[in-house]
């Protein structure tokens, strides 16, 4: 029998156990035992913390960690507050519900593991290491019992920040091979419900398993995409109500609905009775800004940094500026990080790869206009609101603002076209875009689809406004 401590504290344990001095381990990495995990799909949460990590064989990207447990936190919606936590894999149970339930009043807990020989229940989808397959097969594997096991298609949000590298890779199967730490979207899935909680409906092919066919709501392509959000805030013609909606609108397509603190900080959940706050606080920071230049802005909603010169390209202590900033920016380098300044690119400077092109874009930014009749709004929203300088839109992710042939509007956080096709899948917390390619579609980003977070397509589906549709990833 083995006893593991809920609680413990693993850098201690490793200090006083295995290194009678931590000189040469000042850079070591550690991943907590258990580990915690947020959403509904605690194994793809612990692949993707182990995407750091460098492996000789790629495929022990999942085997070095099937018996590496996972503190699976649950949480309410819409508030997104951590309610219970399961523990996954338990021996000893069905390996189709492999975990037990802990309270997260309790400290201390003990996790009893009967017989630590038994691979099939003591590890995460009774997976065991097969070296006779090659690493597509293994990463094929995870990805479809995910799928199975769990219920949802949580796996499509890691698979889409990888699939842009590899077009030959199927973009619904993660790259865990991939050494680097992905940037992680703001879209957090705890917090959203875009299905409904429905089940995925998915029709496997077993002659071409690395497509999925799943079901789902086709919300329209896109007609407009691009970095500067520019929303019809007022005009002479609007009444009071049209206002709040549209400055609501602006707030939610920038906050994506994220609960910030008076201090900036993300609490990790919704807006919801707090959305009022959220626009003061917006208000309160545009008004600043505008009194500040006396001009037409554009707040950014970045944090992007030269990868050559290590300056600021914007962001910087949220700082606006009279016209739209451009920069170079590589979508294969990093996972899609990696950032030029003009002054850089214009001196020959580019990124690692030479095959690879840098693309030009404008600075994500909210274009927001000098006129009085703005100055009147954002001083009434602002009025109740405290200013701490700090920009409560920024984040440090790449932001598409588009538009859909239904007229809805919406936030992506890849380069996203016109064309595109925005759809809510059957098990899917979030909506995806998807890019058609012949016969198929291939994953090109989640995205915040305003008004369609919670369910709302599921509602159109069932008043036969929406046809259900089968799609084909690749």
């Amino acid at each position: 029998m083995l006893q593991i401590e809920v609680d413990r504290d693993i850098h201690k344990d490793w200090d006083q156990n295995h290194f009678p001095s931590l000189e040469g381990f000042a850079n070591a990495g550690f991943i907590g035992y258990p580990y915690s995990a947020r959403g509904r799909s605690p194994f793809l949460a612990l692949l993707d913390r182990g995407m750091r990590f460098k492996s000789t064989d790629p495929r022990d990207k999942i085997f070095a960690l099937l018996h590496h447990r996972v503190g699976h936190e649950m949480y309410d919606k819409p508030n997104g507050r951590l309610v219970a936590t399961k523990v996954y894999p338990l021996a000893g149970q069905n390996v189709s519900n492999p975990y037990i339930i802990v309270n997260r009043m309790q400290v201390g807990l003990e996790l009893v593991i009967a017989d630590p020989n038994c691979q099939e229940l003591c590890t995460h989808f009774g997976i065991r290491p097969d070296y006779e397959k090659n690493i597509r097969e293994v990463y094929r594997e995870v990805a479809s019992l995910s799928i199975q096991q769990y219920q949802c298609l949580d796996v499509l949000n890691h698979g889409w920040k990888t699939s842009h590298s590899n077009r030959s890779w199927p973009s619904w199967i993660p790259r865990w091979d991939f050494h680097k730490p992905i940037p992680v979207p703001v879209l957090d899935p705890v917090i959203y419900s875009a299905s409904n909680g429905s089940g995925p409906i998915v029709h496997w092919d077993h002659t071409n398993p690395d497509r999925l066919a799943v079901q789902g709501l086709n919300l329209g392509s896109l007609r407009i995409a691009n970095t500067i959000l520019e929303h019809e805030i007022i005009s002479s013609e609007l009444d009071g109500r049209v206002i709040d909606d549209r400055f609501g609108a602006v707030t939610k397509l920038t906050t994506l609905e994220r609960w910030f603190s008076t201090s900036g900080k993300y609490n990790g959940e919704r807006s919801g009775p707090n959305m009022q706050n959220q626009i003061n606080r917006i208000a309160t920071h545009a008004l600043r800004l505008l009194e500040n230049r006396k001009e037409t802005i554009y707040i950014p909603l970045n944090s992007v940094q030269c990868d050559q010169c290590e300056e600021y390209i914007s962001g910087l202590d949220g700082a606006a500026t009279s016209t739209s900033t451009s920069y170079y920016h590589c979508l294969i380098c990093h996972l899609g990080d990696f950032d030029i300044c003009t002054a850089c690119y214009s001196t020959g400077k580019r990124c690692e790869v030479p095959s690879h092109t840098l693309r030009e874009q404008k600075v994500p930014s909210l274009r927001l206009l000098y006129t009085k009749q703005i100055f009147g709004i954002l001083r009434t929203y602002s009025a109740d609101a405290s200013y701490d300088g700090r920009n409560p839109m920024l984040s440090s992710e790449p932001t598409f603002f588009f538009k859909t042939s239904r007229g809805d509007r919406g936030t992506a956080y890849w380069t996203v076209e016109p064309g595109d096709v925005v759809v809510v899948l059957f098990g899917s917390q979030l909506p995806f875009i998807m890019r058609k390619t012949g016969a198929s579609y291939r994953l090109i980003s989640s995205c915040y689809l305003l008004g369609m977070m919670d369910g709302e397509a599921m509602d159109l589906w069932r008043n036969g406004k929406l046809q259900e549709e089968t799609f084909y990833i690749t």
